[in-house]
């Protein structure tokens, strides 16, 4: 016997209607939001950074600045090498937000690559209080206490960091920086060897770049301290003795 029953065909926008699924005006812009948002982070992460903040440019242009996206911009920023326009746009996403904690550890970051040493510790520590579990912020804190000379402030928040993080190598290059700024080639070397072999190269590239600066500033700091113990005149006992011919 032949079916009688035939299948009711409705019309795809009458069926997206009925169910409530048809998306509103204002939907459909956060949506289109959440998508530039969405490839402008994955560029950033990807390295193509140009490609990132044309992104971003383009959700601030299209959608009132929300939060995320002041944070997002001022993260591209520091990536571009341009850290004091980035504060900018992070002071923007704090004034908005202020539970929006990760703002603090950026604009640490922003500090960090202006040199700022003291002024980026207290926003790591600010961030640190809000998200104890911010390995990251520990690790920036070190490489700044290291660049403003100071290997005890250093060598206590190492302890914070744990040597078995499955996931990060956060304690294997704080104490490469370390052992690199008192002189300890040997643990310095062993303590990268470490970092590659555990989490592989992907990882270690990308935590290399902070590393790099740091042990450059390191350096500078040492080559300033020889240049003053160079130019300090002489004390006058031993300019007397330099001058004094020593007796037959």
């Amino acid at each position: 016997m032949k079916n009688r029953f035939r299948p009711l065909l409705i019309p795809a926008g009458l069926a997206l209607a009925a169910a409530g699924i048809l998306l509103s005006p204002a939907a459909r812009a956060s949506d289109n939001a959440n998508s530039y948002y969405q490839e402008a982070f994955v560029a950033l992460k990807s390295g193509k950074i140009d490609e990132a903040l044309e992104r971003v440019d383009a959700l601030l242009v299209k959608t009132p600045a929300e939060p995320r996206t002041l944070e997002l911009k001022g993260r591209i920023l520091i990536a571009k090498n341009r850290p004091a326009e980035a504060m900018e746009f992070l002071f923007q996403a704090v004034e908005k937000k202020p539970d929006l904690y990760s703002v603090h550890y950026y604009l640490g970051d922003a500090a960090f690559k202006l040199g700022h040493w003291a002024e980026a510790s207290q926003y790591y520590q600010i961030f640190l209080s809000k998200v104890p579990d911010g390995k990251q912020g520990v690790l920036k804190l070190i490489y700044c206490y290291l660049c403003s000379r100071n290997l005890p402030g250093a060598a206590k928040w190492i302890t914070a960091l744990d040597p078995v993080d499955e996931l990060h190598p956060y304690y294997y290059f704080a104490r490469a920086a370390l052992a690199f700024a008192t002189q300890k080639p040997r643990e310095y070397q062993e303590a990268l060897q470490q970092a590659r072999t555990i989490y592989g190269n992907d990882v270690y590239s990308e935590f290399e770049p902070d590393l790099q600066y740091t042990l450059k500033t390191i350096k500078n700091n040492s080559a300033e301290l020889e240049g003053k113990a160079a130019a300090e005149p002489l004390p006058d006992n031993a300019r007397k003795q330099e001058t004094v011919p020593a007796k037959p």
